[in-house]
């Protein structure tokens, strides 16, 4: 949620290869690309806690 409200709804868009990481169950693949970003540079809390929730899927 907190993604849509900081990135908006078409963050998907924006950040494809997290998503398509995301799509695939990917997770790591999904958090590489989140630590690559432009947004986990200017917002590493937000992202980190982005990271967390996706580090808890399986």
């Amino acid at each position: 949620m907190s993604v849509n409200f900081q990135l908006g709804g078409n963050w998907k868009k924006i950040h494809k290869k997290t998503w398509e990481a995301l799509e695939k169950k990917d997770y790591k693949g999904a958090i590489a690309e989140i630590k690559k970003s432009t947004w986990h540079k200017q917002t590493p809390k937000r992202s980190n806690d982005f990271i967390k929730a996706i580090s808890k899927l399986k």
